[in-house]
């Protein structure tokens, strides 16, 4: 009869772990994704301008670094306002992490020359050198850099312990042992009335 009041500890002990496994996993659902490619007016006014956009489809076809972003926020980005707002760690930080992407390539003009920097959101930081200019009209080498630069981050593969279902199994049959025993236990303490001895006047 014990063992019957003590199930529903056990079944709530799952469920609530069920719930929070199931709320972790929409938040890594949610987790960082994405890389976003940045210029202001000026920028797009240069001679040199097509060689950003055609990083921009790259980085865009690339289905890891695909933001996700309404189309005319990519295209506000990218030589619109939205490009000329977001030019420094202060101001991309924020973007950044309000809409879950991990890093953002910030076109800027060095002399009359553009570069293109990558930003990471994780460390606020601009990576240690600009990424390479287009070979031959291809950017295989600044996907690879921003692959490169990516590569330390978390990308939500690895679950913590607390978010198995494993986990909140094991503490449900942990509270349902311990239960178990204090009714037990509760048992064996009640007064033993076996040899009592009744007395009439």
């Amino acid at each position: 009869m014990r063992l019957l009041q003590v199930l529903p500890a056990f079944a709530f002990a799952y469920f609530l772990g069920g719930r929070l496994t199931g709320g972790f996993s929409e938040a890594r659902a949610s987790e960082t994704s994405g890389v976003i490619v940045v210029a202001g007016a000026n920028e797009s006014a240069a001679p040199d301008f097509s060689a950003v956009e055609s990083l921009a489809r790259s980085v865009y076809a690339k289905e890891s670094f695909r933001p996700a972003l309404p189309e005319a926020d990519v295209e506000s980005l990218l030589g619109g306002a939205l490009g000329d707002s977001l030019k420094g760690p202060r101001e991309l930080a924020p973007y950044l992490s309000s809409h879950s992407l991990r890093a953002a390539i910030v076109v800027d003009h060095v002399d009359t020359a553009l570069r293109a920097r990558l930003f990471l959101a994780k460390s606020g930081t601009f990576d240690f050198a600009p990424l390479p200019a287009p070979q031959n009209g291809e950017n295989a080498g600044a996907l690879r850099r921003i692959d490169t630069a990516l590569a330390g981050e978390p990308t939500g593969d690895k679950r913590s312990f607390y978010e198995s279902y494993w986990f909140w199994g094991a503490v449900g049959g942990a509270a349902l042992i311990g239960l178990i025993a204090f009714a037990a236990t509760a048992k064996t303490d009640e007064p033993d009335r076996s040899h009592l001895v009744l007395r009439f006047p």
